[in-house]
Formats: structure tokens, C-alpha cells, sequence
């Protein structure tokens, strides 16, 4: 079970987050009547354990620092209804929805430290009153520490969630908790041992595909992925036109839209990959989907040789926002493409940057990749063979490249 943090260390995240903050902007007094309300419903339980009620003075000086955010702000309503529900006297369990809620608004907002603080709330006070919605916050949890870079809390969490699936059989559960560990293992770098770990729990989701559907389309995705990274191009589309078929949320729908998109691109197909990665970076509603979606645009601009819509992505994308995995990514994009337009220089130092990111958080896989292409870089030879030899498309990359182009034709230019 993951336990919550001591009093002395409780919502660290926010506290580190509205140092960073000028205290006259929205922003700081959008999470710090977050930090408010989640101390109020820390003090709520407490409360309710000890068989006493909030006082009056508690709850309003809340109430007044939610009634200070922007009306237009989305969080506010969301903390408002948590006030509220304090306000009526009724259990702290009637409120556990809504505090679900506002780590998932952290979460699509890319707030990763913040979410999994919120996340970690749900599963403590969760685990024996909703298990349902426990179990779905330690993943979401392990997700936002795997994003933020905390590999270990992410195993934590992921480990948590499993736990309490196996205590109440809940099998979609302990499937998406292994989905996880799997995550982990492919961010360490193992990739054998962590497609070894995906065809595992896809045997598994296939025997119960009609009420496991979602998770068995996560795994697909992830099988996919690392087929692609290990050259199985063809196999990932293939992994991949399988997860998106199966796919039911929009938000996890981008995410193989994308990677099918990274997919056509090794294949060559780069137009078609063009086209998947616009749809998702003019369209995604996750804002780490539409990072990603710029991060990709990037690398394949750098690779058309395309120096203006390279100069472009680099300069929209928000490099310091963003988890260290993704800048870790970032800045070995940008390598690729300062030495393709004859910037050595800046090649090598954007290569250390990445080596320093990657290696501060484990993400193995920019470490190899990054330390390889320096070596290279540093012996002066290219970072990349420009001259492969042209190899003619599959029908599954065919296939997919026209239904990219059509998807494009109906998002992008219709709409």
C-alpha cells in the first residue's frame, strides 16, 4: 500500500511548484488553493477519524482562496465542489470522486509531481471505501512518477495498485499494474525483457478481451513500440492498427496515432508520418500527447531536412515544462538536426545536454543512444547514415499511410 507522507513532507510537490511562481500571477493562486484544499481534506479525514467536524473558519478560508482563482480557471469548479461538500457535513468519502478529479486535471495538464501527490491521496484514503478508484489512481500515480522521472515511486505505485487488484480480483487491475512494471522496464532500457513481460499480459487480456478490452489495447500499444524500437517496423503498425481498433479513449487513441506516426517514419513513409503527427499535435486534448506530437515533428522535420519547420518546433516547444524524459528527447532531437544543418558545435553540446537529463533520471534508452552518436559526433563522422538504401513499403505501411491521409483530410483540412 503506498502509505501517505508525514505531516512534515506532506505536498511537497505544491509547495516546491509555488516557490517556483510569481505570487501575484493565476497560476500560483490556482495551486495554492489546490495545496488549500487538499490540506483541508487531509484535515477532513483526521477529523472524521477522531469523530469530530471541520470548523466553520477551516473550511471558509479555503472556500475564499478558491473563490480568488479565475472563474475560467477548469480546476476551480472542481475545488469548489470539494469545499463544498465539507461545507455540507457529510463524509469525506462523498468527495473522494471529486479529489480523483483534480489529479486527473493536474495530470492532463502535465503536472506530474502535483498529480501523483493528489493520486497517492486517493489510493491511501481509497483503498478501503473505493477500491475501484484506488486501484485506478496508483496507476495513474505510477504513471505521473514514471513521467516525472521517479522510476522507483512509479514501482511503488504500480505495485500498490496490483496489491490492492488481487485483493478484490480485479483482473483488468493487476493487468494494467503490470502494464506498468512493463513501462518501467522499456523506460531502464531492457527492452527483451520488457516485451517478454507485454506478451504476457496480452496472452493474458486476449482470455478475457470483452471486459479487459482498454488494457489488451495498451498493451498492443506498448508491444508496438518496442517492436519498433528493436526494427520490427511492420510488426509495431501491425501491433499497433490492432490497439487503435480496440481503443475507446480519445486521449489513449493520440497516443497510437502518434506512435504509428514515429512507426511510418522509420519506414520511410514520411509524409504519411507528417500527417499522423499533425493531427495530434493540432488536436490532442493530453498536453504531454501534443509535447510529444512537437517532439516528433521535430525529429522528422530534422530528418526532411527541413530547416525552417525544424527552427519552428524547436522554438514552440517548451523545453523547460516539460518531464526529463521529454527533454531528454528534445535535446537529442535537436542534436540530429543541428548536425544535419552543419552545426557541429551546438550537436555535441546539445548531446551532453541529453546524456546529463537521461542519465540524472534514468532513461536509459537516450543515455545509449545519445553516448553512441556523441562518440560518432566527436570522431567527426555523421550522426546519422544519410544515404540508406530505398526499400519499398509493406502493405501494412500502405495501408496505414492512406488511412493517416484520410484521418488528416477529415481533422485537419475539413475542420
Amino acid at each position: 500500500m503506498l502509505p501517505l507522507a508525514s505531516q512534515a513532507l506532506a505536498h511537497l510537490p505544491f509547495y516546491e511548484a509555488l516557490a517556483a511562481l510569481d505570487d501575484a500571477s493565476n497560476e500560483w493562486r490556482t495551486l495554492s488553493a489546490g495545496l488549500l484544499t487538499v490540506r483541508l481534506f487531509d484535515r477532513w479525514v483526521a477529523e472524521e477519524g477522531a469523530g469530530r467536524t471541520l470548523s466553520r473558519w477551516e473550511i471558509s478560508g479555503v472556500a475564499e482562496a478558491v473563490e480568488a482563482v479565475a472563474p475560467t480557471t477548469p480546476v476551480r469548479s472542481i475545488l469548489s465542489s470539494i469545499v463544498a461538500a465539507a461545507t455540507g457535513r457529510s463524509s469525506w468519502t462523498t468527495a473522494l470522486p471529486m479529489l480523483s478529479a483534480y489529479a486527473r486535471a493536474l495530470h492532463f495538464d502535465a503536472h506530474w509531481p502535483l498529480a501523483a501527490d493528489v493520486y497517492r491521496m486517493v489510493v491511501a484514503h481509497g483503498a478501503l471505501v473505493d477500491s475501484e478508484l484506488a486501484i485506478s489512481g496508483a496507476h495513474y500515480a505510477g504513471f505521473c512518477l514514471r513521467m516525472a522521472g521517479d522510476l522507483e515511486g512509479a514501482a511503488a505505485s504500480y505495485a500498490a495498485g496490483r496489491e490492492l487488484a488481487e485483493r478484490v480480483g480485479d483482473v483488468g487491475g493487476i493487468l494494467r499494474a503490470d502494464l506498468g512494471a512493463a513501462a518501467i522496464t522499456t523506460q531502464r532500457g531492457n527492452l527483451p525483457a520488457a516485451e517478454r513481460e507485454l506478451d504476457l499480459v496480452i496472452e493474458r487480456a486476449e482470455r478475457v478481451a470483452a471486459s479487459c478490452g482498454p488494457v489488451l489495447s495498451l498493451a498492443l500499444h506498448n508491444r508496438g513500440v518496442i517492436a519498433a524500437r528493436r526494427g520490427g517496423t511492420d510488426d509495431a503498425i501491425g501491433f499497433m492498427n490492432r490497439a487503435l481498433r480496440l481503443c475507446p479513449v480519445s486521449a489513449e487513441r493520440d497516443r497510437i496515432l502518434s506512435d504509428i506516426g514515429s512507426a511510418l517514419s522509420k519506414s520511410g513513409a514520411y509524409e504519411a508520418a507528417r500527417d499522423a503527427h499533425m493531427i495530434v499535435y493540432a488536436t490532442a486534448e493530453l498536453q504531454e500527447a501534443r509535447w510529444v506530437a512537437g517532439l516528433n515533428l521535430l525529429e522528422l522535420s530534422a530528418k526532411m531536412e527541413n530547416e525552417p519547420a525544424f527552427e519552428r518546433y524547436r522554438r514552440e516547444l517548451p523545453v523547460a515544462k516539460m518531464p526529463p524524459r521529454l527533454r531528454a528527447f528534445f535535446h537529442l532531437f535537436t542534436a540530429d538536426g543541428a548536425d544535419r544543418f552543419g552545426r557541429r558545435d551546438d550537436a555535441i553540446a546539445d548531446l551532453r545536454t541529453a546524456i546529463t537529463i537521461a542519465d540524472a533520471h534514468g532513461v536509459n534508452e537516450v543515455v545509449f543512444d545519445a553516448e553512441r552518436r556523441l562518440g560518432e559526433l566527436e570522431r567527426r563522422r555523421a550522426v546519422v547514415d544519410r544515404t540508406a538504401e530505398f526499400v519499398a513499403p509493406s502493405e501494412q505501411v500502405l495501408e496505414a499511410a492512406r488511412s493517416i491521409r484520410e484521418l488528416r483530410e477529415e481533422v485537419l483540412v475539413a475542420g
